[in-house]
């Protein structure tokens, strides 16, 4: 996801390919659970975000953030309940 204008509207959603020069990767963090998807931090480096790598129309990305958050609440209070029952 970047920013590609102002407001609501102005954030697009990307696939990016991780061979671009100028994008790094740190360590994956350690997390109590969902240890099998692996989390890091994304460093951008002046890595070049062409306009053929956006997912659909300028503008729609922070629906798409917001739809995969809720989507994914039912496997996160799935591994919580495992985690408390553990």
């Amino acid at each position: 996801f970047a920013r590609t204008g102002e407001g609501s509207r102005g954030v697009s959603a990307f696939t990016v390919p991780n061979e671009i020069e100028g994008l790094s990767f740190g360590p994956p963090l350690s997390k109590m659970g969902l240890s099998a998807v692996p989390t890091t931090s994304a460093y951008w480096d002046c890595a070049p975000l062409d306009r053929s790598l956006r997912l659909g129309d300028e503008g729609p990305g922070l629906p798409i953030a917001l739809g995969a958050l809720d989507s994914g609440r039912m496997g996160i209070a799935a591994v919580a309940t495992g985690l408390a029952q553990a």
